[in-house]
């Protein structure tokens, strides 16, 4: 599916892209004002990099689970169920994560998509394996 974005979503799709494509960062945070299309951004984002390679692997990490059944339903409706057939995306709650994830089972992703990074603990960060680009989205 094709969404047109508005300027400064493209803007900051287009920022995010450069910078996992100069493969000179492994970790970075933009801000976008509250109500401005972030989760937008991240669909739009993860779906050029699960276009770009659809074997590399997503974890999308959300402070609520509300957040997580949204973003759930906006990749199927999107992306059809492929993504996560073939487990190319994982969606999970900071807390979630803290609870299942252990530094073995994170190495396996690629793309680390962190939502309002801020708003939550420091022991709840991934920690990142050489080759893994985090990219937090802070309102």
């Amino acid at each position: 599916m094709h969404r047109q974005l508005l300027p400064h979503q493209s803007d900051a799709v287009n920022s995010i892209m450069n910078a996992i494509n100069s493969q000179n960062i492994s970790s970075m945070v933009i801000s976008m004002p509250v109500g401005t299309g972030s989760t937008i951004v991240a669909l739009e984002v993860f779906h050029r990099l699960y276009c770009n390679d659809k074997n590399k692997r997503t974890l999308f990490l959300l402070d609520y689970v509300q957040l997580c059944e949204q973003l759930r339903d906006n990749l199927l409706i999107e992306s059809g169920d492929d993504v996560f057939r073939k487990q190319s995306v994982e969606i999970m709650t900071y807390q979630q994560f803290s609870e299942t994830i252990d530094e073995k089972a994170l190495s396996i992703f690629d793309y680390i998509i962190c939502f309002e990074p801020s708003r939550t603990r420091p022991a709840a960060y991934p920690s990142l394996h050489e080759g893994t680009v985090a990219i937090g989205i802070v309102s």
